[in-house]
């Protein structure tokens, strides 16, 4: 269950013909960690600090470039009825 579920997170992880977003990068681990966050209702801002500080992830990025993301990837769970 878990797998199927990983493997829906990351097809609304990218935006097809696009890049790659980083969200796309992450473990399989991650990427559901980043779900039970959003799932949780832990705010962007708050999981974009987290994913920094603790998973190394984008030190180069600020945070609100990050919870930019975490917001594009949470209306694209949505929309897709994840949530």
């Amino acid at each position: 269950m878990k797998n199927k579920m990983i493997k829906q997170l990351r097809s609304l992880s990218h935006i097809r013909k696009k890049q790659k977003t980083w969200i796309y990068e992450l473990s399989d681990n991650q990427l559901y960690d980043l779900f039970e966050m959003i799932k949780r209702g832990d705010s962007a801002k708050q999981i974009a600090k987290n994913i920094k500080g603790f998973w190394g992830i984008k030190p180069k990025s600020s945070v609100h470039s990050l919870s930019q993301g975490i917001l594009k990837f949470k209306d694209r769970e949505i929309r897709g009825q994840h949530i």
